[in-house]
């Protein structure tokens, strides 16, 4: 924090020699190189000690990370199935699969910088991503469908917010065509299942869930993540998303720990990006199953290998000198 400091005593300086706000941030910026570089270095200091003790881990994640995306193109052109609920089933579980990857690279972006525990909230979405994904790749075909109505659904609320607010924002406004499309389509989904969509992200799989929780026979019972997560038998996580949520949030919980959060974060690499590698490698596995599309086994057996490798180096104490 001492470049911290250096920053508010040459603003300080330069207030003694001008006392008028604009003049003085003038002056403090015409000799602001030095504070600039102490910032610079502290942070390049911190990236390098990362680098020592994570770099080759780092480099097996970005090389997994581009092979699992390899992999799904080749099911991408032409997508198709034999029915329509196929499809959907297919289009829904490859969007879940590209929102997996980008979020990987995000959490990595994080973590190679020294902020892991910012990368704790992209994280929380991994999980929910492999979450949904896992459960649509098996779900009834009534799942699915129910499952592309909440989409629907929360595009048309989302569009419908755009709508009402660009112009203060200062945004340009949407085609009306494509908002008269999805605002139809919006209304229908809203008429058929008379508002209950509105409670949650996961309304779509209450009739998935009702054997293993018949309490969600009564609409009153909200759905929620742990459901999704006991029917698939993705558990494990459960107390570290938990955990992570109130690390992320803004709230009493987080300030309790605000101490921990002053200083970028060289430590807590591995259980995330383990994490993060497991529900991309999951991700894309229910995607390709859908296509019954399998690499030859020597390529199998090789991606295999190395997300094993890319996992494995990120196990043992973070321990940096």
């Amino acid at each position: 924090m001492d470049a911290a400091q250096n920053v508010l005593a040459g603003l300080e300086s330069a207030i003694l020699v001008d006392d008028d706000p604009q003049r003085a941030v003038d002056l403090f910026l015409e000799d602001s190189a030095d504070a600039l570089f102490e910032l610079r270095s502290g942070h390049s200091l911190l990236q390098a000690r990362i680098g020592d003790r994570w770099d080759d881990a780092f480099d097996l994640y970005e090389l997994f990370r581009a092979g699992c995306f390899a992999l799904a193109q080749r099911a991408w052109a032409p997508e198709q199935a034999d029915n329509r609920t196929a499809l959907e089933r297919r289009i829904a579980v490859r969007l879940l699969f590209v929102r997996a990857y980008v979020t990987a690279g995000e959490i990595l972006a994080l973590v190679r910088t020294g902020y892991a525990n910012g990368a704790v909230a992209r994280w929380r979405t991994m999980h929910e991503v492999e979450v949904q994904a896992t459960l649509l790749a098996g779900a009834t075909d009534d799942t699915v469908r129910r499952y592309g109505d909440q989409v629907a659904y929360q595009l048309w609320r989302t569009l419908e917010t755009y709508e009402r607010h660009h112009e203060e924002l200062g945004w340009e406004p949407l085609p009306a065509d494509e908002l008269r499309t999805i605002r139809e389509r919006g209304e229908d989904v809203r008429r058929e299942y008379r508002g209950r969509l509105s409670r949650g992200g996961y309304e779509w799989s209450r009739r998935e869930l009702t054997e293993d929780f018949p309490q969600l026979t009564d609409d009153a019972v909200a759905v929620q993540l742990r459901h999704l997560e006991e029917h698939v038998g993705l558990t494990a996580h459960r107390a570290l998303y938990r955990l992570a949520s109130d690390a992320v949030h803004a709230g009493w919980k987080a300030a309790r720990g605000y101490e921990l959060l002053l200083e970028p974060d060289e430590l807590s690499v591995g259980w995330e990006t383990q994490a993060t590698l497991s529900s991309l490698k999951a991700t894309l596995d229910a995607y390709l199953e859908l296509h019954e599309l399998a690499a030859p086994r020597e390529l199998a057996d090789a991606f295999e290998e190395l997300f094993g490798r890319a996992h494995a180096a990120f196990a043992g104490p973070a321990e940096i000198e």
